[in-house]
């Protein structure tokens, strides 16, 4: 076994009579005397030979301690280092749409933007990259994909010279018996987008009665064989709706992928008509409410993928660092124009412009000791900086949340604004 050192994504949270070392979701508490010495130990002798270090008494409690540090993260092998690898590349095959989402963050409408699209023979030759690099997954995504009229071309393509997997972001409508099998042959998962927990909210947010067709569309592919079929939503804050949206997912057999609500494209124009939307909804049926920071997921900015784990391709060629942060800012270069930009974007100026978000630089939590596990998505960093959301709220209410999560003690909540953990 070799040394081991701290993994330098850890959150490091002291309380009173001892330090919180967090990553993610994961924690450990470990007594101060432990951790003080431990600091003097790690990285300098063999893992095996760390509790020989200390007393006899102690030693079967530091080879607990030490053990469950490395299972969730916290100790890493000292010549583990971080292998920047793109598992995931979105392909958005047109920025089109057949409807007009309220909430898109792609603005996708018919006549929408895209007009000069990749044409066939250039999506080609993008496939063939991919596949060069070794990347594990394609999704196709847009605007409505199925909306090109050389869709099935692509996919063909796809399968015949690409070795990984590939998957859909879908709504649904042109799914129909004549090309079911070719979809479920071809496809190794298909996420369609419901976007409600009902016909009602449904109709709402996406302007057409698609509800049951989107429902019809996932029981058609579950019984023709497609192991992984999903249905995603944007959700109002609210227990009740959550779970009747469960519901649907158990009922149907699929698997239930709630999405966040971005602030791009016309979810960002909408927010406040959505808002209502939602609001009056909630009232309508008697559903509570919460607190949708309170819940938030307890992340690190070190694990989002974007720029690292994913990129995104746009209809135009142009590369970003994922589909929430198509900015010119982070624009990683555009593949039409150079197939290299695959090779060496984290050369570029976007990379950086990134990279930059991910260390919060310029930002009044830049130097905070928990923001590691405060923040989970770039987006939304770059969402809650723009003033978009109140930052001095989210800040309030997270630092609640993640101090009662990891139990720290020093820091109490007499004197802070308990309505805030209430609702």
């Amino acid at each position: 076994m070799s040394k081991v050192v701290w993994n330098p994504q850890m959150t490091l949270i002291e309380d009173t009579t001892k330090y919180i070392l967090a990553l993610n979701e994961n924690y450990f508490k470990v007594p101060k005397i432990y951790y003080e010495y431990l600091c003097k130990i790690i990285g300098k002798v063999q893992y095996s030979d760390v509790p020989k270090y200390f007393a006899e008494e102690d030693q079967d409690i530091v080879s607990k301690i030490i053990e469950k540090l490395k299972m969730i993260g916290i100790l890493i092998e000292e010549h583990q280092t971080e292998n920047v690898k793109v598992q995931e590349v979105t392909l958005l095959l047109t920025g089109k749409c057949n409807f007009s989402c309220l909430h898109c963050c792609q603005d996708a409408e018919c006549g929408g933007k895209a007009q000069e699209e990749l044409t066939y023979s250039e999506i080609c030759r993008i496939i063939d990259k991919i596949e060069k690099l070794r990347i594990p997954y394609i999704l196709l995504s847009g605007g409505e994909p199925m909306l090109r009229k050389d869709f099935f071309d692509i996919v063909s393509y796809i399968k015949k010279n690409y070795s990984g997997k590939l998957s859909m972001i879908t709504n649904g409508s042109f799914i129909n018996q004549n090309n079911l099998k070719f979809i479920v042959k071809n496809f190794d998962s298909i996420s369609l987008s419901l976007d409600g927990c009902d016909k009602e909210l449904t109709l709402a947010i996406r302007g057409k009665d698609v509800y049951d067709d989107v429902l019809l569309k996932a029981d058609m592919l579950k019984k023709a064989g497609l192991k992984y079929v999903a249905i995603s939503a944007i959700l109002p804050p609210s227990r009740e709706a959550e779970e009747k949206f469960d519901e649907i997912c158990k009922t149907y057999n699929v698997k239930g992928e709630p999405r966040m609500y971005s602030m791009n494209g016309r979810g960002g124009l909408n927010a406040q008509k959505i808002q209502r939307i939602y609001d009056a909804y909630l009232e309508k049926k008697g559903y509570k409410k919460y607190n949708p920071i309170k819940y938030e997921y307890l992340g690190c900015l070190e694990h989002c993928g974007a720029c690292r784990g994913n990129l995104t391709i746009d209809a135009e060629g142009n590369v970003y660092p994922c589909n929430l942060l198509q900015d010119d800012c982070f624009l990683m270069g555009n593949i039409r124009q150079d197939m290299g930009v695959l090779d060496n974007y984290l050369e570029s100026k976007g990379a950086a412009e990134i990279e930059k978000v991910r260390k919060l630089s310029g930002m009044p939590c830049e130097q905070c000791d928990i923001k590691n596990v405060c923040w989970s998505c770039l987006s939304d960093v770059i969402t809650f900086a723009n003033g978009m959301i109140s930052y001095e709220e989210r800040c309030k209410y997270r630092k609640q949340s993640i101090y009662k999560y990891y139990e720290v003690e020093k820091y109490g909540f007499g004197n802070l604004d308990n309505n805030a953990m209430q609702s």
